[in-house]
């Protein structure tokens, strides 16, 4: 069963932009974070994660029919959440009914383009969120990063999404 895929960040044309539009001293926690040299690389590979279920003994116990009419359900289940836009909950989903049927390609299938899309949002969700914040639209900002939040799945990346939320309502508090 495939955990988790891998996928390619390319965001440092835009973090490099704006981090050295500031004096290091005015760096703030989260861009000195985003400017680091590993998000430079368009080649350093962040894990699109996805909740891995642990199948329960009832489960495990199920006849091969029963498993596979549970993974249907997990993976319609998962198309739903993909139609109404909830890219994590499909995710979920997909995992679920892949650890039912290992067998299922259409599901794998699903699973990768779902990963593929949540890493292509997060990617614009924080490229848009640090333009809104180098053009002093701080709300603006600050939606973009909690997109953003919405959908990262590491806790580093979780971690510098949270310092750029706070240093948008700090930028914010301080032009008032």
């Amino acid at each position: 069963m495939i955990v988790g895929l891998l996928v390619l960040v390319g965001v440092g044309t835009a973090i490099g932009m704006w981090s050295h539009m500031r004096t290091p001293s005015e760096q703030t926690p989260a861009t000195q974070a985003l400017a680091r040299p590993q998000w430079h690389s368009s080649e350093v590979e962040i894990p699109v994660r996805c909740r891995v279920p642990s199948l329960s003994e009832a489960e495990k116990a199920m006849r091969p029919r029963e498993r596979l009419d549970a993974a249907n359900e997990h993976f319609d289940q998962g198309e739903i959440f993909l139609l109404s836009e909830k890219l994590r909950e499909a995710c979920d989903e997909f995992e679920y009914a892949l650890a039912l049927n290992p067998d299922c390609k259409v599901c794998l299938i699903r699973l990768g383009k779902t990963k593929a899309e949540i890493k292509r949002r997060l990617e614009k969700y924080k490229n848009d969120a640090i333009r809104a914040h180098s053009a002093m639209e701080y709300d603006k900002a600050m939606r973009y990063w909690q997109l953003a939040l919405e959908l990262e799945s590491d806790p580093e990346g979780r971690r510098i999404i949270i310092e750029g939320i706070r240093d948008a309502k700090n930028q914010k508090q301080s032009y008032r």
